[in-house]
């Protein structure tokens, strides 16, 4: 949770501060320094995942650096945490694509079917 009321961050921000710590971000436009931005990535994993940055990175060389589902690389934007909502268990890191498409889905394995179905009858046509 930040540190300053929301008048004071609308201070920080308009003067170009970090919303966190009041210091000078290293890229211009950004608005939280990199040493907040790495406290809060480790305070995401953990509350949310119950993982530590650490073993984030294991995951990612377990999985080569690429989405589990897509095997594809993005270098501008990191992987995202792919869970089953009702257990909480991690089955893999993914892009950003390949998660949205599992939760526009619902997860649901007889709609990917369907899915899937739909596409083949479509490359004969």
């Amino acid at each position: 949770m930040a540190r300053y009321s929301v008048t004071k961050r609308a201070k920080l921000k308009s003067r170009g501060l970090c919303l966190r710590c009041g210091v000078r971000p290293s890229v211009m436009g950004h608005t939280k320094c990199e040493p907040c931005k790495g406290k809060e990535r480790r305070n995401h994993l953990r509350k949310s995942y119950g993982l530590t940055l650490e073993e984030f990175d294991e995951r990612l060389a377990a999985q080569g650096g690429v989405c589990k589902l897509c095997g594809k690389q993005n270098k501008k934007k990191r992987l995202q945490v792919d869970h089953h909502h009702g257990s909480g268990k991690i089955r893999g890191l993914l892009c950003w694509r390949c998660n949205y498409g599992l939760h526009w889905f619902s997860e649901d394995p007889v709609m990917f079917s369907a899915v899937a179905q739909y596409l083949r009858e479509g490359e004969v046509a």
